[in-house]
């Protein structure tokens, strides 16, 4: 009877430890690949969406690695010493990297609007140079950027079509073209 009881308890200990194998070697990678492709994807969202923030490559690499590399141990850690409630510290590291990605929001979205706000104080000066000179190429070329970046298309297209008029380079041409594209 004893040695049925000991083949029992081996048996639990062995279902017990490719348990823990499993997650040593599948769930804690993948939540830590998981945490930090997410940690990645916000550090880029700042150039591509706002268009505000330069993201560079290799330091957004860096972070997502030490991220990965961090939780994958601390995982591991938390887990295996029993320290805190495994999924309660799963939780902590979500919440940390919800709060997280919600300041980078707050800040992306504040300094586009800072961005905005300084282009919009540009094409009021723009505006009054060119209602002095209204002629000046220069002015109108500058207005269809300036315009086209903060989304007023039609008239980023207007200024473009009359810098052609005035000055009808490649350039020019190639501006009007391509702000009329997007317009469409």
């Amino acid at each position: 009877m004893s040695l049925l009881s000991d083949s029992v308890k081996l048996c639990h200990y062995a279902k017990i430890l490719q348990m823990e194998i499993l997650l040593l070697f599948l769930y804690f990678p993948f939540f830590a690949l998981i945490y930090a492709g997410l940690l990645i994807w916000i550090l880029e969202r700042g150039e591509k969406k706002y268009r505000v923030i330069k993201s560079y490559d290799d330091v957004t690499l860096l972070a997502g690695s030490m991220a990965f590399i961090f939780v994958y141990l601390a995982n591991i850690m938390v887990f295996f010493t029993r320290l805190f409630n495994f999924f309660v510290f799963q939780a902590f590291l979500l919440g940390l990297l919800g709060f997280f990605i919600y300041m980078k929001e707050k800040e992306y979205r504040d300094a586009a609007e800072e961005l905005r706000d300084k282009i919009l104080d540009e094409i009021e000066r723009f505006e009054e140079a060119l209602a002095g000179d209204p002629g000046n190429t220069a002015y109108h070329q500058h207005l269809a950027k300036l315009y086209d970046k903060v989304g007023e298309t039609e008239k980023a297209l207007v200024h473009a079509e009359k810098s052609v008029e005035l000055e009808p380079t490649v350039r020019n041409e190639w501006r009007k073209e391509d702000i009329k594209k997007r317009l469409k």
